[in-house]
């Protein structure tokens, strides 16, 4: 698997803003901005899948949240996923439970790597679009949070 490297800028600036609010406020902003974020990869990984009857595609589901606890250097995680819960649908096959054999392939037919080529390529978009977002919603954080005791705002 090839690697790929980024470049973001104005994450200090960010950290700062970060700081300035209440952990509430910090795991919405975190959760929403990644869920966001990703919204486009799953939408695209949906048109990329092969064409299955629809239970493959309907088991595309986007995912977010972030970390547990009270610390301050919150994680917030979003993901997209294909396969589902593997139970058995009205066929008696589970949807989606051929995900690995779509992705990459079989020795009778080639591999359609949906999910990898759903964010690989857009990788730099996504991040981007992430910033974005978490600066939008850390303002409207900062509208809706109290002021804290002692503060000058």
């Amino acid at each position: 698997m090839k690697r790929t490297s980024f470049k973001v800028e104005g994450l200090k600036e960010l950290s700062d803003q970060l700081k300035a609010l209440d952990t509430k406020v910090i795991k919405k902003a975190l959760r929403s901005a990644a869920k966001k974020a990703m919204e486009p990869v799953r939408d695209r990984a949906i048109s990329n899948v092969g064409k299955d009857g629809g239970g493959l595609r309907d088991s595309i589901k986007l995912r977010a949240g972030s970390s547990a606890g009270k610390s301050r250097s919150r994680v917030a995680w979003a993901y997209v996923s294909a396969g589902g819960n593997l139970k058995k649908g009205l066929e008696g096959k589970a949807p989606g439970s051929y995900v690995l054999s779509e992705h990459y392939g079989t020795k009778h037919r080639a591999g359609n790597p949906f999910l990898e080529n759903a964010f690989t390529p857009h990788a730099q978009s996504i991040l981007q679009g992430f910033a974005a977002e978490l600066k939008s919603e850390t303002a409207k954080g900062l509208k809706t949070m109290k002021p804290r005791k002692g503060s000058k705002r």
